[in-house]
């Protein structure tokens, strides 16, 4: 049982400092603000979140070109936009997700960005093919919560983002809004309260990494 204990202690621990913080440093930011980021490790079947806090974001207001873009960056600026996840028709219009080229990949029903600051959270997962990413996008999650008892503001198909291409995150804002920090959550780590079943396997991984080391 002790050991058990132990190992889980472990597991969790790894798993927090797998959480990866991207800094986008607070305030009105230009178009160019841009921070590299690290996918090398997104394995197929694998889900990636993307939060990030805004401020001065709700719908009601003024703002107007407001997103977050996931993509490729060159000398160029931005040249491989493979996700953008904003609101960029002005206020009062709905929260939504593009793909390169600027495929729509799905508009909520209704305004979806209320209360200051707005934390919204970006589920993706690789496919085996680019046509295969699938995504949850969580407007003002409850994030003591699981992810199961959160509902998704938007689901749907990456169908046309190559997430292995991804190198660099952006963020695009408006009169009046800010940005914090983009935290980036990988292998396996989350946002949300870990599903039950996962704290389970997270306890196990621990013990068999005791065990080989005792041996």
């Amino acid at each position: 049982m002790k050991c058990m204990t132990l190992g889980l202690i472990a597991a969790m621990a790894v798993g927090a400092a797998q959480a990866a913080v991207v800094n986008v440093n607070p305030g009105v930011l230009p178009d160019t603000n841009t921070v590299a980021i690290d996918v090398s490790g997104w394995d197929v079947g694998e889900t990636y979140y993307f939060q990030f806090t805004l401020t001065g974001a709700d719908n009601g207001g003024t703002v107007t070109g407001l997103g977050i873009d996931i993509g490729e960056f060159g000398t160029g600026g931005f040249v491989g936009e493979q996700v953008f996840v904003g609101d960029g028709f002005g206020p009062g219009t709905p929260w939504a997700i593009f793909t390169a080229g600027g495929v729509n990949q799905g508009t909520s029903g209704a305004p979806a960005l209320t209360g200051d600051p707005t934390v919204l959270v970006l589920a993706a997962t690789r496919g085996a093919t680019d046509g295969d990413n699938t995504y949850n996008l969580y407007v003002t999650p409850d994030l003591g919560q699981t992810e199961a008892n959160n509902t998704a503001t938007l689901s749907g198909g990456l169908t046309t983002a190559d997430l292995d291409a991804v190198t660099h995150v952006r963020a695009i804002t408006g009169p009046g809004t800010t940005v914090g920090d983009i935290v980036l959550f990988t292998e396996g780590d989350t946002p949300f309260v870990p599903e039950p079943n996962s704290l389970a396997l997270l306890g196990l991984a621990g013990l068999l990494v005791a065990h080989r080391r005792r041996g």
